[in-house]
């Protein structure tokens, strides 16, 4: 295909480096900015333009802009169509958590809209579209346009699936739980170590054995530990080694303690024990 990419953050890149590789051609590269266009149009191949401007003939735009900024730059693509630019095929946006409607402004051309949320951390472009290949790209979407777009996330080796616009909200928290309340465990679990001088790489097997086992069997059932025992006297004995090495991270520990015994179905067991260390 031809793509059009608005937008050239570290997503809107890193789609863009993986559907050139795959064979697509970047067309243009439309930002707010005539320097941040000319930069990322030049490692592609691609025209620079801004907002303002027409914009040459492709098949399909993508709007990589920030969620709160979709639904402008489609007003502002629109107002390019009424000027004469030639309609794409298709436009979507890589959010995971806004409605597809944000292109509404686009449909009344006949384009079809969709998004496409690649389920994936992209720190940089360049590693971004490496990490794409095997990961899960959430797809909303008609079913004739779900097709294409499937396809187009399959050729830069993704795995499509699908996500109705009314569950984006509760599946985009999904994410965010999965991806930065398991980082903000990981840094209780480093503050640890680092006061007793043991590296947190000793921590990478078990971690690994952890995820597979959530993914495999499901995290309920792979809940393991002393909370998920009711071992109360071990738990207690960990609260203790937090409040002497790591204090600051004493709330979060406890409050874990609850989540667990909660979720375990030994809440009587460690109700008492977490109201001790509650303020």
């Amino acid at each position: 295909m031809r793509i059009t990419l608005i937008g050239p953050g570290r997503a809107g890149l890193s789609i863009a480096y993986a559907a050139k590789k795959a064979g697509h051609e970047i067309v243009t590269v439309v930002a707010r900015r005539p320097e941040a266009a000319r930069r990322a149009a030049e490692k592609l191949g691609a025209t620079a333009s801004v907002l303002d401007r027409q914009l040459e003939a492709s098949d399909l735009w993508i709007v990589a802009t920030r969620d709160d900024a979709i639904l402008s730059a489609a007003e502002s693509l629109a107002q390019r169509l009424d000027e004469g630019t030639e309609a794409p095929d298709m436009a979507i946006h890589l959010s995971g958590l806004s409605s597809i409607e944000t292109l509404a402004p686009l449909a009344r051309f006949g384009i079809s809209i969709g998004s496409v949320h690649p389920l994936q951390t992209m720190p940089n472009p360049e590693i971004g579209q490496e990490r794409l290949r095997g990961a899960w790209f959430g797809i909303t979407a008609e079913p004739e346009l779900y097709d294409r777009l499937a396809e187009f996330a399959e050729s830069m080796g993704g795995r499509p699936f699908s996500i109705a616009d009314s569950a984006k909200p509760t599946y985009h928290a999904a994410a965010a739980a999965a991806a930065n309340f398991t980082l903000v465990n990981l840094i209780v679990a480093q503050d640890l170590l680092d006061a007793v001088d043991i590296p947190i790489e000793v921590l990478g097997p078990l971690m690994e054995a952890i995820v597979a086992n959530a993914v495999e069997i499901g995290p309920r059932a792979a809940l393991t530990g002393p909370v998920a025992r009711g071992d109360v006297d071990t738990v207690a004995a960990q609260i203790a080694a937090v409040a002497d090495h790591a204090p600051a991270m004493l709330g979060i520990f406890v409050s874990n303690v609850a989540s667990l015994a909660k979720i375990a179905g030994r809440w009587d067991q460690f109700a008492d024990l977490v109201a001790e260390h509650t303020s």
